[in-house]
């Protein structure tokens, strides 16, 4: 901001009766009505667009929707693929999580907390505890620390309906890696036009947490289907969790 950057936080509400109702499409049709307000108030200037773990999921998928509406994505931690077998935390997580999940109701933040914690424990708890104890000796570094856990510990209940379409249709059907997620069309890596991709997608920045080290072959092939650029390219820092 002190560059002279212009932030917008599209702010997470807490579900409740009256949203419970919301899916995928309703959360990513939220996404385009920012991006369509910000974009008239700066006179066409098309924003970046940020996204952190599931909003950065879901920012994908708008990307995937609406391509020409951004001038380029960036994605933190953000799992996109979900073919079994390339994530432990994927395929934990599907294992942890009954099919029958109730949609009615909205999804307890702490809950969705605790499947992560059992499904990467790695990440979720001794990542973070290994991380206050290196922050120790340094002021700075341990203030950081507790406003991070502050905030992670902030987990708001989301829609029942939106938890059980994204444990179904993606974690367990992987249908945008698939192409056959259905946002008022299909909607995955084929719907984005290679001039089109070039001109918005391919600034994409994809940074994953934790450790660093190079793509498995199955990501590195599902990275490429993603964007169609060239694997040197696709080449992004990973986790051997996710």
């Amino acid at each position: 901001m002190k560059s002279g950057l212009r932030v917008r936080l599209l702010e997470w509400l807490p579900a409740s009766r009256t949203t419970g109702n919301n899916g995928l499409a309703e959360y990513v049709r939220a996404i385009d009505e920012c991006v369509v307000k910000i974009s008239g108030g700066r006179k066409g200037r098309k924003p970046f667009l940020l996204g952190h773990s599931l909003g950065g999921t879901l920012a994908a998928i708008f990307a995937a929707m609406a391509p020409g509406s951004i001038c380029g994505l960036v994605l933190l931690s953000a799992p996109l693929c979900f073919r079994p077998g390339t994530s432990r935390f994927r395929d934990a997580l599907v294992s942890l999580v009954p099919s029958d999940l109730d949609e009615a109701e909205p999804c307890p933040g702490s809950l969705l907390t605790q499947m992560s914690a059992l499904a990467s424990p790695d990440t979720f708890v001794w990542s973070r505890l290994a991380d206050a104890a290196l922050s120790v000796a340094d002021q700075i570094a341990l203030e950081t620390h507790a406003r991070v856990e502050r905030w992670a510990l902030d987990e708001v209940p989301l829609s029942g309906k939106l938890v059980h379409q994204l444990i179904e249709w993606l974690y367990r059907e992987d249908r945008f890696c698939r192409g056959e997620l259905r946002i008022d069309k299909p909607v995955g890596p084929h719907s984005v036009s290679r001039p089109r991709l070039r001109s918005s997608i391919l600034r994409t920045i994809l940074l994953r947490s934790i450790r660093l080290g190079p793509l498995t072959s199955p990501w590195r092939r599902q990275m490429r289907a993603l964007s169609n650029i060239p694997a040197k390219l696709a080449w992004v820092c990973s986790t051997s969790d996710h």
